[in-house]
Order: structure tokens, then C-alpha cells, then sequence
């Protein structure tokens, strides 16, 4: 199981924790980096002593592990979800999310319906297809979202609030009207 740091876990992005099972520990990692291997290192020579992995799961490290600055903002990022509860961060982003699908009724995008949607993100659907340009002009006006598969994905964070919502309805309603 992976878990990326920078959306539920509150942390910088680049950071992502993967649990390997003990009985996959000893397998082939996915990165080949020296400090997975038992016996590597610039500073010796040779340089590669011995090149068998080292034990368990630590050989599945993946490079820039050395940037503690990122690791200590996951740490935080982890000890604050574990104050709020995922129920809570769950409830705030469903909220947001249920809001911006309200603010939408009326627009010409398609809504999921919210029995198929995480509470995290929300995807429009177009029924022309999505305009074109569209996340340009939304990015021209500091609103970020991505295309994912001829739709609209808009993921709230914690940090955004019900003004957010609004503003970016605003946003979205003028950049529509303007590239159709």
C-alpha cells in the first residue's frame, strides 16, 4: 500500500510512504539506489563493495530519502491528520466538494452523483466534450485543476474555505463563457 504525503497526509510533495508486507520485504525494489544495496558508496573504493540489497523493507527506499526538511514536513503532516481524524478532514473536503457541486447545477457540466464521487475530489464532466484551453484559462486566473480523461478534476484541500468555493464558481463560470 502507497500513500503520496502531499493531499491526505498534509505533506510537501515528493514524499510517499509505501508499506511492503514481510513476506514481499525480500524482493526486488523498484529504484536501484546504493543505499539499498549492503556495501555502496561514493566515498569508498571500491566503490561498490557489495551489492546485495540490505534487509527487509528498507531496500524499497526510494532516493531523495535524505531530504529530512521534507521528511520532518510529512511528520507534521501526519501528527496534524492524526489530531483532526480522517473523519473530520473527510467530512470538510466533502463539504466543500458538495458545496462547488451545489454552486454548479445550472452550468452545462455533468455532476457525478455524490453516492460515486470521494469525498476529495470532484470530476465535471462536459457534454461537448471539455472546452478547450480550459485549465490554461482557469491557471491564468490562479485556479488550479486538471484534465483527467476529458473532464474537469477539482480537488479541494483543508486549507480552502467556502469562499474559495465561491470564488472559484466564478471563475469557472466566466472562463466557460468565454472560451465557448
Amino acid at each position: 500500500m502507497r500513500s503520496r504525503t502531499y493531499k491526505w497526509l498534509l505533506g510537501p510533495y515528493g514524499r510517499a510512504f509505501l508499506y511492503v508486507a514481510p513476506r514481499h520485504q525480500e524482493g526486488i525494489p523498484l529504484e536501484q539506489t546504493f543505499f539499498s544495496r549492503c556495501d555502496v558508496g561514493s566515498d569508498r573504493r571500491p566503490y561498490m563493495r557489495d551489492l546485495a540489497h540490505v534487509g527487509g523493507a528498507p531496500r524499497f527506499d526510494m532516493g531523495e530519502r535524505d531530504h529530512f526538511v521534507a521528511l520532518e514536513m510529512a511528520a507534521i503532516g501526519m501528527q496534524m491528520l492524526a489530531e483532526w481524524g480522517i473523519e473530520a478532514v473527510s467530512a470538510r473536503l466533502r463539504m466543500l466538494n458538495d458545496r462547488l457541486a451545489n454552486a454548479l447545477h445550472g452550468l452545462d457540466v455533468e455532476i457525478p452523483e455524490p453516492r460515486v464521487c470521494a469525498p476529495h475530489i470532484l470530476s465535471l464532466g462536459f457534454p461537448g466534450g471539455m472546452p478547450a484551453n480550459l485549465v490554461a484559462a482557469l491557471a491564468e486566473k490562479n485556479w488550479f485543476a486538471a484534465a483527467r480523461l476529458g473532464r474537469l478534476r477539482i480537488s479541494p484541500h483543508v486549507y480552502n474555505d467556502e469562499e474559495d468555493v465561491a470564488r472559484f464558481v466564478t471563475a469557472l463560470h466566466h472562463v466557460l463563457r468565454y472560451l465557448r
